[in-house]
């Protein structure tokens, strides 16, 4: 534990040295810690430490997007972050996650957030994920169903990808209410995400929008569906 311990402080020394090497040259008036170096500069002097840098920089990612449960940005670096951290370590799914959210969520920059999210499938081609968080990508900040649903079917495709992703493209190219669709891409993230804020932001949206659902439907096998939903979320929906 102790020899662990030392060499994963030793690993962390190395990354911020491989940082300072690459900064020291911007002059001191311009010089801040935000300052992100380029992925073939750090691997050419990492020794193949790139994911103790991977490591490195994600923690200084989510250090600058601030570390809180809304998620609120307040850069325009936080691309720069995730398209290194992404390149030093190209299966790190969490990554693309934030990518998703930070971006195209928070920033409304969904164009640069699928190109991040386009890098990761073809870097993950077994990994079902991807497409889906490039789904959701489009669906809901792109506002493009149809290409979502592509996306959702793509995914379905993979190894143990879950029964629903054909259906929610089945959704997504049904004449049913925006709002219902937006419902089910919500609960779908909720069901999805591992990371807890993210997952705690999910369930606030999808039950906002599934009470919406049970408000303002017409159809009882829209309300039923809200309610049952409702419920699972921990809902007591006899309030409403």
């Amino acid at each position: 534990m102790k020899g662990t311990l030392i060499l994963t402080l030793m690993a962390f020394a190395m990354a911020s040295f491989c940082h300072r090497k690459l900064t020291d040259h911007v002059p001191v008036e311009v010089r801040s810690e935000q300052l992100i170096p380029s992925a073939s500069a750090l691997k050419l002097i990492s020794g193949g430490f790139e994911q103790v840098l991977c490591d490195f920089y994600w923690l200084k990612f989510v250090g600058y997007i601030g570390d809180t449960t809304n998620l609120n940005v307040r850069s325009d670096l936080a691309c720069n972050y995730l398209e290194l951290i992404t390149s030093l370590d190209p299966h790190f799914t969490q990554a693309y996650w934030f990518a998703l959210f930070t971006l195209s969520a928070d920033q409304g920059n969904p164009s640069r957030a699928a190109d991040i999210l386009d890098f990761g499938t073809k870097n993950n081609p077994d990994n079902w994920i991807f497409p889906f968080l490039a789904g959701i990508n489009q669906h809901l900040y792109n506002d493009d169903e149809l290409n979502a649903a592509k996306f959702f079917r793509i995914a379905s495709s993979y190894p143990g990808a879950p029964e629903w992703l054909s259906p929610h493209a089945d959704i997504l190219e049904a004449r049913l209410p925006r709002l219902l669709k937006e419902a089910y891409s919500w609960l779908n993230i909720y069901s999805t995400a591992s990371d807890e804020r993210l997952k705690v932001r999910a369930k606030e949206k999808s039950i906002l929008l599934w009470w919406r659902v049970l408000k303002n439907s017409t159809a009882d096998v829209y309300r039923s569906r809200a309610r049952q939903v409702l419920k699972d979320l921990g809902v007591d929906t006899n309030t409403l």
